[in-house]
């Protein structure tokens, strides 16, 4: 199976969109201070907030570097 429907899958296990995790990864990394998904149309924008606001569990990190899908050491949100 590919990386992308492996990630994919593992975040349908924790009911995160992979968007979500997608746009909020970068963030465990201490020098990001932002992330601009490029929005091109109002609709857009709300569903980047919506991705943003999502709650990820904790296990969904823990997963994916388990499986091999992110580093071991890569950083992630806390």
């Amino acid at each position: 199976m590919a990386k992308a429907a492996s990630i994919q899958t593992v975040c349908e296990r924790h009911n995160v969109p992979l968007p979500a995790a997608a746009l909020q990864f970068p963030f465990g990394h201490k020098s990001v201070a932002s992330v601009i998904p490029g929005p091109v149309a109002p609709e857009q924008v709300r569903t980047n907030l919506a991705w943003m606001r999502h709650d990820i569990p904790d296990a969904l990190w823990v997963e994916l570097k388990a499986e091999g899908l992110i580093r071991a050491e890569a950083p992630v949100p806390a």
